[in-house]
């Protein structure tokens, strides 16, 4: 009976520990170029290592690995460099974006040769920084070439030197429109912000900081201004 007992009780261990491994396919671009993906999340209903490939549309395969070490922050070494991804959403398919490598949740198209526009701005050089701070999600109200808007956008730390933060996230028309912002920050008193209409490449609008209302952050230029709501 007692050995009975050890053996049912290992078999649901090692149940267990076979369900938090989940093999997931992904879509998207890796540095401009159309890729697909398998990545392999070794604690599924948790925060714990990743590691899987990139197929790129020439057909040659990159090694991915990392660790999804903070809620909504996955840290991956690609082709020898780290990359920083942010948790975001395209419908109802989980999507992680940065500037260089972006990868949405699905079997998706079959990359192709040519290359796809890149939505982001060119990354700078460097590592990434620690993980020791929490991801924040910030919305703000204010104006893009006169026209009122609303934003949320999802910071985290980072991911190199020059870099003191990066945010991803969508900014909505008046008429319900949206679009896809990224922000970075390259000093406490500026912040730089490219808008992405259709995914078609955007321009970069670069801020300074002030103090709207009562006591509120303020990201002002001549054609973008976005207020933080407290």
């Amino acid at each position: 009976m007692i050995q009975l007992s050890v053996a049912v009780l290992l078999l649901a261990s090692a149940s267990f520990a076979s369900a938090q491994r989940t093999t997931k396919s992904y879509f998207g671009t890796y540095n401009g170029t159309p890729c697909t993906a398998q990545l392999a999340w070794h604690n599924w209903a948790g925060l714990g290592p990743v590691d899987g490939s990139i197929k790129l549309a020439s057909g040659a395969t990159i090694p991915v690995s990392g660790s999804n070490g903070q809620t909504g922050v996955l840290d991956l070494t690609v082709n020898g460099k780290a990359i920083r991804l942010v948790r975001s959403s395209a419908g109802r398919k989980a999507a992680w974006v940065s500037p260089t490598l972006s990868l949405t949740e699905g079997a998706g198209p079959t990359p192709t040769p040519s290359p796809s526009p890149s939505a982001s701005p060119t990354p700078m050089p460097g590592s990434v920084g620690g993980t020791e701070d929490l991801l924040v999600d910030k919305t703000y109200t204010g104006t893009w070439n006169g026209k009122p808007i609303t934003s949320q956008i999802r910071w985290v730390p980072g991911d190199t030197p020059a870099v003191l933060k990066r945010g991803f996230g969508k900014v909505t028309l008046e008429d319900g429109t949206q679009v896809a912002i990224e922000g970075w920050q390259p000093s406490a008193d500026s912040m730089e912000f490219s808008l992405t209409p259709n995914q078609a490449g955007g321009e970069v609008y670069k801020t300074t900081k002030a103090t709207k209302g009562e006591g509120e952050a303020a990201w002002e230029s001549s054609s973008l201004t976005l207020i933080e709501k407290k």
